[in-house]
This record gives structure tokens, C-alpha cells and sequence, in this order.
């Protein structure tokens, strides 16, 4: 199904909506779902306290960088597993590492109850943005 897309920009650290001509551009809703719930901080003025959205993902900005993809991958799995609890998907499944000096790479594999499978991959620059 197809949804807004949001588009990564590495360079800059996030994402944002973008054009295809005079419309915005579109995309897998499953990636739009991730993106949001990777990206959206918990404890938001708008969060369910019982079923909150979001990851602890920017706080791996200011923290050590020791042992930062294990604590991303479990950031992203956290976020994410609403997804198999509601039945959007049959799998999920995260992974993290140094991809260079300073800037973590991150990936999600999203396998539907049907098979097909979406992906979503983004790096942080932790220089840039500490």
C-alpha cells in the first residue's frame, strides 16, 4: 500500500517529506511506519503510556559510542515490535554496525504476514550531529 514517503538524508541527519513533480512523493507504508516509530522520541505529549511510539534511538547521540549498535539494535527492535503484535508483520528484524569512523549504520527487514518483505536503511553521522 502506498503512503507518504518520507525520504532519509544522511548528510543532514533525518528525514523529511519530498516532491515527485507537483506531487509529494510515495511510498511503501510499512517504511513510513518505521521511519516514524525509529524516529518519533518516546514520551512524547501524544504517546499512549500503556503503548507508547517511538524509540530511544536519539539518545544515542549523546551517549558512548561502546557498545552503540547493540543499544541500536535494541532500540529498533523495541520500536518495531508493535508491528508483529498487531499483525502488520510476521517478522522483524534489525541489525546495526560501524560503517566507518564515526557513523552508524542501521537497517530493518520487515517481512508481512504474506511473505513480501520492505526495508528501510539509515546511517547516523555521529559527528554531525553531537
Amino acid at each position: 500500500m502506498a503512503d507518504i514517503a518520507i525520504v532519509w538524508n544522511p548528510q543532514l541527519g533525518y528525514g523529511d517529506l519530498a516532491m515527485a513533480g507537483a506531487d509529494l512523493l510515495a511510498n511503501d507504508d510499512l517504511v513510513t511506519a518505521a521511519l516514524i516509530s525509529a524516529f518519533t522520541e518516546q514520551g512524547w505529549w501524544g504517546d499512549d503510556p500503556g503503548d507508547p511510539i517511538g524509540s530511544k534511538i536519539s539518545t544515542l547521540i549523546s551517549g558512548p559510542a561502546d557498545g552503540a549498535p547493540n543499544r541500536a539494535k535494541a532500540y529498533l527492535l523495541s520500536c518495531w515490535a508493535w508491528m508483529t503484535r498487531d499483525g502488520v508483520c510476521a517478522d522483524v528484524q534489525a541489525d546495526a554496525q560501524w560503517i566507518s569512523a564515526g557513523v552508524l549504520g542501521c537497517r530493518g527487514v520487515f517481512t508481512r504476514p504474506d511473505g513480501t518483505k520492505a526495508s528501510v536503511q539509515f546511517d547516523w553521522a555521529w559527528a554531525e550531529l553531537s
